[in-house]
């Protein structure tokens, strides 16, 4: 039996290359989570590590600390000393000095032996004795720790945070540390935030950190938190965090959904935990913390790194928390294992305590190889009906001698035994042999298809053998082909030239000729005066599918929405129309119904005429230091900041921004907000208040998450610092809030919460806790309409790539384009509040709450206090209110089969103001225009009816405006 390869002193080895495709990973991962927990038993330990004895000669310690700061690494720590009991498997491999460990401690200042306020300060351990580049599996017992508060020496008010269930306070941490380990590195630069040319896991041991769980990997050296790295999302995320899933067409990492942070999935196996009695006698400060669920602190928690092919698999305690695969995720530099505490946000700890407190501990390393390990690859790819032509699977195995029988589920979109003749589901190695084959010939079933997949997904053989995932084999069609058409993106911005929604067509067939498609169009849109039409697509050879990309024409004046719907027509080259499903698209109108403004300020007028109609206030987690760190530039110069002219071609308009005074220490930016209110126009009863918006995404946000954004609302007192608080520095000053507000990130993936959250005031309360969330919305909801790459908008997510769904433009310092301007909308009707951009919807909310009237607010926001370069900030131009009179039903009956709706508005109204509202339910928000289905007319001095023909099922009905 040939023995696994592991060298010591060997940091150029190279990462496995991947032994499975990108498509091929797909159903791997099922393997991952069902399977590998159960195979450490067929194992051989090949290196162990206790610490009875200081090992350090052989370990290459890293520091990524700056300016002179330290972060301190003891490979012989008797963390009896602290209080931690024996670690779990010490009493199997140890041998006298069982409570000895590595102890690593991140950011600490060497002069004041005090936590250290510098960001990216932390290290990273390696055993420079012992490199792998097999497959492996290795445990590790970690523990971690730290403090919270000391009522030693209090600099601030000790309070109950009710977020994270945790008293906090005081002189303790307040920093977010990082504690984990990870394979690959060559052991030349530390692992840490912001570094890796390894794939490592941390964990957080602070509560109410963003997230708990975050894996860095070389292709995205910040962290993807609570997350895999992988094609598809298989396991289940850690609390409070995102789902991501790699689009392989793009190359793109995309959020796929959002957990639920009130209800984490580890709380059932991190309970909440308390230090050790033995630590809390030592530390009275101690007595005042726990972490919260789902924080795995203060016990002691069997760590895993397993490697088999390009795959990564983390656990902690057999729960898989996150996976890497190398094909996405970047081959790791090395082949050395590491170690490490990271310091994420660099708060300063005024605890003398910090050292003895803020800590990991790992003992008891042990690493095992894998004795036989079976993978699948394609060999021969190009399997076809037409033919037929086979595919070829070839299964290898790691080592011979001994025939080898190996069980493997077939899957995918084609059947065993259908699309193809059946194969039995196991093989035979020969005794001498490495290799074997599994051959896929098709069966041509007459029916067009796209390709069709088959999955092979190799099943783990107890003693006798490890299975590597899976890999996937495609089998091509050989009939006649139809062409199927669907619209996606389905909407456009008519004001946008760069905007465009797309049909797509679907070749269903043989690839081998090239097809013609012919489209027609139908609609209420024109081509050539509403649209720029695509009347002609080559599928090419090959091709299996394209889009015909449509753009808008401006038309200056309302007309309202319009519908485009196109249709396959003639197919040239042998074939036919197929299927047409959802191939309805939207132009939406960009102007507004014709209604007399009642506030008209096109904001491009200079401070002293400017300011006399405004109020001023800024909220900020810290007063002491950063009381006026904001910026309100009337008739502000948009060129001088390379940001394109407001529509309408004003070169001039209101610039905001916050946070953006430079310092270290305790002048580090604080979270806060600058809100200015137009208190010369108070508003009250059925109105909208509209502007135009540029937001503008700062330089720094290509490394960090930024959580900074538009803020603004309604019904405002005008005296009020609105603003959320998210992260950083907040000491517990106490702020008003009121009227229904809204903030709008300028990043995807830049807060948890949301790109688009909707709040409500509750009064003045601690903490900054004066306020209500009523609604969170993800970008990932946005993408197909407020574009990005192509698209007009131009701002990049926190992997580092223009993403949509957000409606901000990168900053202009890196060559982005900042010229994209939108439309928002705050609208009150009979207390229902509508926020919307660029005539779409995003919350609607009926206000139960005392802010019914009120001044409007603008404003910036900075929930993290991170500190952006300047030009993270916002533009508002051309505001205006329009005062609507409430449409008032007064007659609804039944005639003819239809539903007769009789109601009065203003004389000077025009049928086409309104339109028919219907929800099969009275939830606002399901409320939508029925369109063709009502017809609105005029019966003369203000009175109008609206004919509806019913849909069959229950409905409610509102009259709404259009303007």
């Amino acid at each position: 039996m040939t023995k696994p390869t592991f060298k010591p002193n060997a940091p150029g080895r190279n990462f496995l290359s991947p032994i499975l495709s990108r498509t091929a990973f797909v159903a791997s991962v099922a393997i991952l989570s069902a399977s590998w927990g159960s195979v450490t038993a067929r194992a051989q330990l090949i290196y162990s590590q206790t610490f009875d004895t200081d090992p350090s000669a052989n370990w290459v310690v890293l520091q990524g600390s700056t300016a002179g700061q330290k972060s301190l690494a003891n490979f012989q720590f008797n963390y009896s000393t602290v209080g931690i009991p024996e670690a779990p498997h010490s009493g199997n491999l140890s041998s006298g000095k069982a409570t000895t460990g590595l102890k690593l401690m991140a950011n600490v200042d060497p002069t004041t032996q005090l936590g250290s306020s510098v960001i990216g300060c932390g290290l990273s351990a390696s055993p420079t004795d012992f490199s792998i580049s097999d497959n492996f599996d290795m445990h590790v017992d970690m523990w971690a720790n730290y403090n919270g508060v000391n009522t030693a020496n209090i600099v601030g008010p000790i309070a109950y945070n009710s977020n994270t269930s945790m008293v906090t306070g005081g002189g303790g941490s307040g920093s977010t540390i990082l504690y984990g380990c990870g394979y690959g590195t060559a052991g030349t630069a530390a692992q840490i935030a912001g570094s890796a040319d390894s794939v490592y896991v941390g964990v957080t041991s602070d509560n109410g950190s963003s997230a708990e769980v975050r894996i860095y990997t070389p292709n995205n050296s910040w962290s993807i938190q609570d997350a895999i790295y992988q094609n598809i999302c298989t396991t289940t995320p850690a609390p409070g965090g995102y789902n991501y899933v790699y689009n392989n067409s793009t190359g793109s990492l995309n959020f796929l959904s959002i957990s639920n942070t009130s209800a984490p999935v580890w709380t059932n196996h991190f309970p909440v935990t308390q230090p050790p009695a033995a630590q809390t006698n030592l530390w009275l400060q101690q007595h005042y913390i726990q972490c919260t669920p789902g924080v795995p602190a203060f016990a002691w928690h069997d760590v895993e790194v397993q490697k088999i092919g390009p795959i990564i698999v983390y656990s902690i305690d057999g729960l898989i928390a996150a996976t890497a695969n190398s094909a996405v995720a970047g081959a790791p530099a090395g082949s050395y294992l590491t170690f490490l505490a990271s310091d994420i946000n660099g708060n300063a700890s005024t605890d003398p305590n910090f050292t003895n407190l803020n800590f990991v501990v790992f003992d008891n390393i042990r690493v095992s190889n894998y004795v036989n390990v079976v993978s699948g690859s394609v060999t021969t790819p190009g399997a076809s009906e037409i033919g037929p032509t086979p595919g070829v699977f070839t299964l290898t195995r790691s080592s011979a001698g001994v025939p080898l029988t190996v069980n493997f589920t077939l899957t995918g979109t084609a059947t065993n035994g259908v699309q193809y003749q059946t194969v039995p589901t196991s093989v035979t190695f020969a005794s001498t042999a490495t290799s074997t084959n599994i051959t896929i010939t098709p069966i041509d079933d007459g029916v067009p298809r796209v390709p069709t997949s088959v999955i092979l997904t190799i099943l783990n053989g107890g003693a006798n053998y490890t299975g590597a995932g899976s890999s996937t084999l495609f089998i091509a069609d050989g009939d006649t082909p139809t062409i199927d058409i669907t619209a996606g993106p389905s909407q456009m911005y008519e004001r946008y030239a760069s905007d465009y929604l797309a049909f797509q067509l679907t070749r269903r067939g043989r690839l081998t000729a090239a097809n013609t498609v012919t489209l027609n169009y139908a609609g209420t849109a024109v081509a050539g005066s509403d649209y720029v039409s695509t009347n002609s697509i080559l599928l090419d050879i090959g091709v299996q599918a394209t889009n015909a990309i449509i753009y808008p024409i401006r038309n200056a004046t309302y007309t309202g929405n319009k519908t485009i719907i196109a249709t396959v027509g003639a197919v040239s080259g042998g074939g036919a129309a197929g299927v047409a499903t959802n191939n309805t698209a939207k132009i939406i109108d960009s102007e507004y119904a014709p209604t007399p403004a009642t506030l008209a300020d096109s904001l491009t007028g200079d401070p002293s005429s400017e300011l006399g109609k405004w109020a001023i206030t800024y909220g900020t987690g810290d007063l002491t230091n950063h009381a006026s760190d904001y910026s309100v530039d009337f008739g502000y110069d948009l060129s001088s900041a390379s940001v394109g002219p407001a529509p309408g071609g004003n070169t001039t308009a209101l610039h905001m921004t916050c946070n953006k005074s430079s310092g270290t220490g305790a002048n580090v930016g604080a979270p806060g907000a600058v809100n200015v209110y137009y208190t010369n126009a108070p508003l009250s009863g059925n109105y909208a208040v509209r502007f135009n918006m540029n937001l503008v995404e700062g330089q720094n946000n290509l490394n960090t998450m930024q959580n900074e954004g538009a803020i603004f609302g309604v019904n405002h007192t005008g005296t009020c610092s609105n603003w959320w608080y998210s992260a950083g520095v907040n000491s517990g000053q106490v702020y008003g809030s009121d009227g229904v507000w809204y903030f709008v990130s300028s990043q995807f993936g830049g807060t948890l919460s949301g790109e688009y959250q909707e709040f409500t005031g509750v009064g003045g309360t601690n903490n900054n806790t004066g306020w209500t969330r009523v609604l969170g919305k993800a970008a990932s909801s946005y993408t197909s309409i407020f574009k990005n790459n192509p698209g007009p908008f131009t701002s990049v997510d926190d992997t580092f790539k223009q993403t949509g769904g957000v409606v901000a433009n990168g900053s202009p310092a890196f060559n982005y384009d900042a010229s994209t301007w939108s439309d928002v909308e705050i609208r009150q009707i009979n207390n229902i509040v509508t926020m919307s951009i660029n005539h779409t919807a995003i919350f609607t909310y009926t206000n139960t709450t005392v802010w019914t009237n009120g001044y409007l607010m603008l404003g910036y926001a900075d929930v993290t206090g991170n500190g952006q370069t300047p030009d993270s900030s916002v533009y508002y131009a051309n505001l205006s209110v329009v005062n609507f009179a409430t449409p008032l039903v007064t007659q609804s009956s039944q005639s003819g089969g239809n539903v007769v709706i009789k109601f009065t508005a203003s004389p000077n109204d025009s049928a086409a103001l309104f339109n028919v509202l219907g929800s099969a339910s009275l939830s606002p928000a399901n409320f939508a225009d029925i369109g063709t289905a009502a017809v609105i007319t005029s019966l003369g001095g203000g009175s109008f009816q609206a004919t509806i023909t019913p849909s069959g099922s229950q409905q409610y009905y509102r009259i709404g405006r259009k303007d």
